[in-house]
Protein backbone atom coordinates (compact mmCIF):
# COMPACT_ATOMS: atom_id res chain seq x y z
CA UNK A 1 0.00 0.00 0.00
CA UNK A 2 1.13 3.53 -0.64
CA UNK A 3 1.82 5.60 2.44
CA UNK A 4 1.71 9.38 2.22
CA UNK A 5 4.41 9.75 4.89
CA UNK A 6 6.92 7.47 3.19
CA UNK A 7 9.74 8.78 1.04
CA UNK A 8 12.65 6.79 -0.35
CA UNK A 9 15.40 6.72 -2.93
CA UNK A 10 14.81 3.99 -5.52
CA UNK A 11 16.33 2.73 -8.77
CA UNK A 12 14.73 2.59 -12.20
CA UNK A 13 14.59 -1.19 -11.77
CA UNK A 14 12.39 -0.75 -8.69
CA UNK A 15 10.28 1.78 -10.57
CA UNK A 16 9.67 -0.83 -13.26
CA UNK A 17 8.31 -3.14 -10.55
CA UNK A 18 5.96 -0.41 -9.26
CA UNK A 19 4.57 0.16 -12.76
CA UNK A 20 4.21 -3.59 -13.27
CA UNK A 21 1.91 -3.76 -10.22
CA UNK A 22 -0.75 -1.60 -11.88
CA UNK A 23 -2.83 -2.24 -15.01
CA UNK A 24 -3.14 1.46 -15.85
CA UNK A 25 -0.29 3.91 -15.29
CA UNK A 26 -0.37 7.63 -16.03
CA UNK A 27 3.04 9.31 -16.22
CA UNK A 28 2.82 13.10 -15.99
CA UNK A 29 5.77 15.36 -16.77
CA UNK A 30 6.34 19.08 -16.41
CA UNK A 31 8.09 19.22 -19.81
CA UNK A 32 8.91 17.06 -22.82
CA UNK A 33 12.64 16.84 -22.08
CA UNK A 34 12.06 15.19 -18.71
CA UNK A 35 9.52 12.87 -20.35
CA UNK A 36 12.00 11.56 -22.90
CA UNK A 37 14.84 11.15 -20.37
CA UNK A 38 12.57 9.30 -17.99
CA UNK A 39 10.92 7.00 -20.54
CA UNK A 40 14.23 6.11 -22.18
CA UNK A 41 15.50 4.86 -18.81
CA UNK A 42 12.27 3.15 -17.83
CA UNK A 43 11.77 1.11 -21.02
CA UNK A 44 15.15 -0.55 -20.62
CA UNK A 45 14.11 -1.80 -17.16
CA UNK A 46 10.91 -3.46 -18.37
CA UNK A 47 11.37 -7.20 -18.71
CA UNK A 48 8.41 -8.02 -20.95
CA UNK A 49 7.75 -7.12 -24.60
CA UNK A 50 7.10 -3.38 -24.96
CA UNK A 51 5.06 -1.72 -27.71
CA UNK A 52 5.92 1.98 -27.73
CA UNK A 53 3.27 4.04 -29.55
CA UNK A 54 5.24 7.17 -30.38
CA UNK A 55 2.55 9.72 -31.26
CA UNK A 56 4.73 12.82 -30.88
CA UNK A 57 7.78 11.19 -32.57
CA UNK A 58 10.15 12.59 -29.94
CA UNK A 59 11.29 9.23 -28.60
CA UNK A 60 12.03 7.76 -32.03
CA UNK A 61 13.74 11.00 -33.05
CA UNK A 62 16.02 10.86 -30.02
CA UNK A 63 16.80 7.20 -30.74
CA UNK A 64 17.71 7.92 -34.39
CA UNK A 65 19.90 10.87 -33.37
CA UNK A 66 21.50 8.70 -30.63
CA UNK A 67 20.69 11.37 -28.06
CA UNK A 68 19.31 8.60 -25.84
CA UNK A 69 20.34 4.98 -25.46
CA UNK A 70 18.86 2.69 -28.10
CA UNK A 71 16.06 0.55 -26.63
CA UNK A 72 16.47 -3.19 -26.12
CA UNK A 73 15.37 -5.92 -28.51
CA UNK A 74 12.13 -6.43 -26.57
CA UNK A 75 10.90 -2.93 -27.53
CA UNK A 76 8.95 -2.22 -30.72
CA UNK A 77 8.49 1.45 -31.64
CA UNK A 78 5.36 2.23 -33.65
CA UNK A 79 4.58 5.66 -35.17
CA UNK A 80 0.79 5.95 -35.37
CA UNK A 81 -0.91 8.46 -37.63
CA UNK A 82 -4.54 9.44 -37.98
CA UNK A 83 -4.75 7.27 -41.10
CA UNK A 84 -3.34 4.08 -39.55
CA UNK A 85 -4.57 4.50 -35.96
CA UNK A 86 -7.34 1.91 -36.21
CA UNK A 87 -4.95 -0.70 -37.66
CA UNK A 88 -2.35 0.07 -35.00
CA UNK A 89 -4.89 -0.32 -32.19
CA UNK A 90 -6.09 -3.63 -33.66
CA UNK A 91 -2.52 -4.95 -33.86
CA UNK A 92 -1.83 -3.93 -30.26
CA UNK A 93 -5.04 -5.66 -29.13
CA UNK A 94 -3.99 -8.88 -30.85
CA UNK A 95 -0.62 -8.76 -29.11
CA UNK A 96 -1.87 -8.03 -25.59
CA UNK A 97 -4.48 -10.78 -25.85
CA UNK A 98 -1.78 -13.28 -26.82
CA UNK A 99 0.89 -12.48 -24.20
CA UNK A 100 1.86 -10.09 -21.45
CA UNK A 101 2.94 -6.84 -23.05
CA UNK A 102 3.72 -3.33 -21.81
CA UNK A 103 1.97 -0.75 -24.02
CA UNK A 104 3.33 2.80 -23.80
CA UNK A 105 1.16 5.55 -25.29
CA UNK A 106 3.38 8.61 -25.79
CA UNK A 107 1.79 11.02 -25.65
CA UNK A 108 -1.82 11.71 -24.74
CA UNK A 109 -1.22 15.35 -25.72
CA UNK A 110 -0.85 14.38 -29.40
CA UNK A 111 -3.29 11.45 -29.35
CA UNK A 112 -6.01 13.74 -27.99
CA UNK A 113 -5.51 16.02 -31.02
CA UNK A 114 -6.43 13.11 -33.30
CA UNK A 115 -10.02 13.48 -32.10
CA UNK A 116 -11.87 16.73 -32.64
CA UNK A 117 -15.21 18.00 -31.42
CA UNK A 118 -17.00 17.95 -28.12
CA UNK A 119 -16.87 14.14 -27.83
CA UNK A 120 -13.09 13.91 -28.27
CA UNK A 121 -12.44 13.22 -24.59
CA UNK A 122 -15.05 10.48 -24.50
CA UNK A 123 -13.63 8.81 -27.63
CA UNK A 124 -10.10 8.91 -26.20
CA UNK A 125 -11.29 7.42 -22.90
CA UNK A 126 -13.16 4.69 -24.77
CA UNK A 127 -9.99 3.66 -26.65
CA UNK A 128 -7.96 3.55 -23.43
CA UNK A 129 -10.58 1.65 -21.44
CA UNK A 130 -11.04 -0.89 -24.25
CA UNK A 131 -7.30 -1.48 -24.37
CA UNK A 132 -7.16 -1.76 -20.57
CA UNK A 133 -10.04 -4.24 -20.45
CA UNK A 134 -8.39 -6.51 -23.01
CA UNK A 135 -4.95 -6.13 -21.40
CA UNK A 136 -6.26 -7.41 -18.09
CA UNK A 137 -6.76 -10.86 -19.58
CA UNK A 138 -3.03 -11.35 -20.18
CA UNK A 139 -1.77 -9.25 -17.23
CA UNK A 140 -0.50 -6.69 -19.73
CA UNK A 141 0.11 -3.12 -18.56
CA UNK A 142 -0.79 0.23 -20.10
CA UNK A 143 1.38 3.32 -19.58
CA UNK A 144 0.25 6.65 -20.99
CA UNK A 145 2.44 9.71 -20.78
CA UNK A 146 1.49 13.37 -20.83
CA UNK A 147 3.09 16.76 -20.44
CA UNK A 148 0.81 18.13 -17.73
CA UNK A 149 0.21 20.76 -15.12
CA UNK A 150 -2.13 21.24 -12.18
CA UNK A 151 -5.07 23.56 -12.70
CA UNK A 152 -7.66 24.12 -9.98
CA UNK A 153 -6.32 21.06 -8.17
CA UNK A 154 -6.67 18.75 -11.20
CA UNK A 155 -4.14 17.46 -13.72
CA UNK A 156 -4.66 18.78 -17.25
CA UNK A 157 -2.76 18.35 -20.49
CA UNK A 158 -0.37 21.19 -21.25
CA UNK A 159 -0.88 23.50 -23.08
CA UNK A 160 -4.43 22.52 -24.14
CA UNK A 161 -5.86 22.33 -20.57
CA UNK A 162 -7.85 19.21 -21.51
CA UNK A 163 -8.59 16.97 -18.55
CA UNK A 164 -6.48 13.84 -18.24
CA UNK A 165 -8.10 10.42 -18.06
CA UNK A 166 -8.67 9.76 -14.38
CA UNK A 167 -9.88 6.88 -12.27
CA UNK A 168 -9.14 5.50 -8.84
CA UNK A 169 -7.69 2.45 -10.57
CA UNK A 170 -5.00 4.47 -12.38
CA UNK A 171 -1.56 4.75 -10.79
CA UNK A 172 -0.42 8.33 -11.41
CA UNK A 173 3.23 9.39 -11.31
CA UNK A 174 4.13 13.07 -11.68
CA UNK A 175 7.81 13.53 -12.51
CA UNK A 176 9.90 16.65 -11.90
CA UNK A 177 13.65 17.05 -11.51
CA UNK A 178 16.27 18.83 -9.47
CA UNK A 179 20.05 18.98 -9.93
CA UNK A 180 20.59 15.41 -8.75
CA UNK A 181 17.31 13.48 -8.85
CA UNK A 182 14.16 12.83 -10.74
CA UNK A 183 11.43 13.38 -8.15
CA UNK A 184 8.31 11.19 -8.35
CA UNK A 185 4.99 11.89 -6.71
CA UNK A 186 3.01 8.64 -6.90
CA UNK A 187 -0.71 8.54 -6.21
CA UNK A 188 -3.11 5.62 -6.32
CA UNK A 189 -6.65 5.86 -5.02
CA UNK A 190 -6.32 7.91 -1.80
CA UNK A 191 -2.63 7.23 -1.17
CA UNK A 192 0.39 9.39 -1.89
CA UNK A 193 4.03 8.37 -1.89
CA UNK A 194 7.17 10.23 -2.94
CA UNK A 195 10.31 8.75 -4.44
CA UNK A 196 13.58 10.04 -5.82
CA UNK A 197 15.55 8.38 -8.58
CA UNK A 198 19.18 9.33 -9.16
CA UNK A 199 19.64 10.64 -12.70
CA UNK A 200 22.90 8.72 -13.01
CA UNK A 201 21.62 5.47 -11.44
Amino acid sequence: MLNKNHHELITFSKLGEIVDDSLLNSLLFENAQIKIKFLSRLVNELKFPVVYLDFDLLFSGYVVSKTIESPGDNITIVKPTLDNLENVINEVIYQVVDKKTIVIIDSLNVLSNFFSGKDSGRILNAYLMLLASISEQSNSKIIFSSVAKKKDGMWVLSPTNRHIVDSGKILKIFVTENNVDLVLEVTHENYLRKFSVRKDS
